[in-house]
């Protein structure tokens, strides 16, 4: 089966989390375990919600993470590493490491290092971390589903990073988004992450 994703306004992990849980709602729970399996420090919860926005009801996921918790493995090779001893099932691991493994070479390709030498900032924070774990647990409870996009909201103007202020799309997320179909509906903020 194909499932079209439709980032109409935007799209981040968190975001694909909630719509793949409210479209299939047995993957919260297989959500929430793998969460709960992965040794996060004490007190980070996944929290599923509904909202509206513009008079629809919409389905939330987020990862609460107390303040003081501080965050999680920069180094792509800690985290890897922390993925593969997991006590969780390994197509998870292998999706939530091939999916990292990606951000792994776009961030490569923004700095000019290896990817073996890449360095997360804000993508190894444990809320980052989270949002792919939930993404690999939709990937591996779907392994039948053929995932299409419609086009991609690029954004415009700058975000503050760890790196000081960028252009919108990002330098990591513009290589991800190579080779996809891509559109600047004319709104200034960052749309993809």
């Amino acid at each position: 089966a194909a499932v079209r994703l439709d980032p109409l306004g935007r799209i981040a992990g968190d975001m694909f989390i909630a719509a793949a849980t409210d479209a299939w709602s047995s993957l919260e729970a297989a959500v929430t375990r793998t969460l709960a399996a992965f040794p996060f420090p004490p007190g980070c919860v996944p929290r599923f919600g509904r909202t509206r926005k513009a008079g629809l009801d919409a389905r939330t996921f987020e990862f609460h993470v107390p303040p003081g918790v501080g965050h999680g493995t920069a180094e792509w090779s800690n985290l890897r590493e922390e993925l593969a001893r997991a006590p969780l099932p390994d197509v998870i691991v292998r999706h939530a490491i091939g999916l990292y493994e990606l951000l792994a070479q776009a961030e490569a390709s923004a700095h000019a290092v290896a990817a073996e030498s890449a360095h997360f900032h804000e993508l190894g924070d444990w809320d980052s971390v989270a949002d792919i774990l939930g993404a690999a647990t939709v990937l591996a409870a779907l392994p039948d589903v053929i995932w299409r996009t419609q086009p991609v909201p690029l954004g415009r103007g700058t975000v503050r990073t760890a790196h000081g202020e960028l252009p919108v799309p990002a330098p990591a997320a513009a290589w991800l988004l190579r080779g996809l179909p891509c559109t600047d509906d004319g709104l200034v903020g960052e749309r993809v992450t």
